[in-house]
């Protein structure tokens, strides 16, 4: 059994650890698994570990995340292997010139944290507001623009990062913990119609897997993040991008129609998620395994 130090974010770890001994520094461990290796502590961890001869892996730990190794940024890959959830993430490092031998396309065990719809009362609206590195106004016009559509129950799934007196029936978790995964598949399951803010984001994808419906208002401002550029929003046809205005009539469409985008919400999972990929948890154990 291979031992690994590793560093926690978003759940992406904690499927395939009980696979390996932890050991608590590097010098013990056979290998380093990150969530990222381009900035703050875990740039660190990459170069340390490769000064003192050590393997690093990085499992992806979001939609279009490695989007780190291309344009405006272009942050070095300094690990040995990363796992990459989908064909659109291995579409980008093609993109970006990253050698074939330093990724694999494992898929994501997030996936497997997701539940079956709950029964409820009503009709359940859930917002996903914004998170980054300053306060996003943008996300109170949203909030306050659902605040007027009658006949729904309000919810808001945000977490460690967001204050939750500024928020409509707050849902919270934290990102750090083992329990943010099943958090997200908890709330999903209750909901009829996401509304989030920027891009589709993992939660995006999440939904998608469930078939529900995403709708985003066009009200994001582009912004830096820690200092650097970041690229274009994207979005994906899963999503129903509408114009702050239209965004009561595009709630109550989702909810009389949820047909609507049914198959672009599937092929959006599969193309940027890699729902339909076969064993990732198998997949990424070999990948460490064999670094």
């Amino acid at each position: 059994m291979k031992k690994i130090f590793f560093i926690e974010h978003g759940g992406v770890m904690q499927d395939i650890v009980p696979n390996f001994k932890v050991v608590m520094t590097i010098d013990e461990a056979d290998v380093v698994v990150l969530w990222q290796d381009v900035m703050g502590y875990c740039k660190s961890y990459a170069n340390l570990a490769k000064a003192k001869g050590k393997k690093v892996v990085v499992l992806q730990h979001g939609i279009n995340a490695v989007d780190d190794y291309g344009p405006p940024n272009n942050y070095k890959l300094l690990a040995d292997k990363i796992c990459v959830w989908s064909q659109s993430d291995v579409d980008m490092l093609k993109q970006f010139g990253i050698p074939k031998n330093k990724y694999e396309l494992t898929g994501t065990t997030i996936w497997s944290h997701l539940k079956p719809k709950q029964k409820h009362q009503g009709v359940n609206v859930l917002f996903k507001p914004a998170h980054w590195d300053v306060e996003i106004d943008e996300n109170y016009v949203v909030m306050d623009e659902l605040r007027k559509i009658k006949g729904i129950n309000l919810y808001t799934k945000i977490h460690e990062s967001h204050d939750a007196n500024k928020f409509e029936n707050p849902i919270k978790s934290d990102r750090e913990t083992t329990k943010h995964l099943d958090a997200c598949g908890d709330v999903l399951s209750k909901a009829d119609v996401v509304v989030g803010i920027g891009n589709e984001g993992t939660f995006g994808l999440m939904a998608y897997a469930k078939d529900i419906p995403y709708i985003v208002p066009n009200v994001w401002k582009p912004r830096s993040f820690l200092d650097a550029p970041t690229p274009i929003m994207k979005y994906t046809n899963g999503c129903h991008f509408v114009k702050l205005e239209e965004l009561k009539k595009a709630v109550w469409n989702a909810i009389e129609h949820p047909e609507f985008k049914r198959n672009e919400r599937k092929k959006a999972a599969e193309y940027y998620g890699g729902t339909n990929i076969v064993n990732p948890m198998d997949n990424i154990v070999n990948v460490i395994e064999r670094v």
